[in-house]
């Protein structure tokens, strides 16, 4: 991340310029089924994750809960090097703190149609 911008309720974060986009891009495109990146390189990436989430759960000094990994929230720059982005969901808990309790509510929209 480049920045972060904030007026108010507008609010903007600036990232690098990711040429490759999403992972979900790249392991499902849309015009060429030849485009498959490869099992190394997938594993590479996979690895790269692995290492962004540890860093996140063990590099920081607050542990970081992302909470939501997914392809979409992984940018890869110009060298397929994967950027975990998005951490609307995270959570900050302290390294020693071995438990976080997180609740979740869902309210399904259809339910109340039949309600009325």
């Amino acid at each position: 991340m480049l920045g972060f911008c904030a007026n108010g309720f507008c609010r903007a974060l600036v990232y690098d310029f990711f040429p490759h986009g999403s992972l979900q891009k790249c392991i499902s495109p849309q015009n060429n089924k030849d485009d498959f990146l490869g099992w190394d390189k997938l594993q590479q990436i996979a690895l790269g994750i692995a290492d962004g989430i540890e860093y996140l759960h063990q590099g920081c000094d607050q542990r970081i809960l992302h909470f939501d990994i997914n392809t979409n929230n992984v940018l890869l720059d110009d060298n397929f090097t994967p950027k975990i982005i998005d951490f609307g969901l995270a959570k900050m808990c302290s390294k020693n703190q071995s438990r976080l309790i997180v609740f979740i509510s869902f309210f399904a929209s259809w339910w109340l149609a039949f309600a009325l």
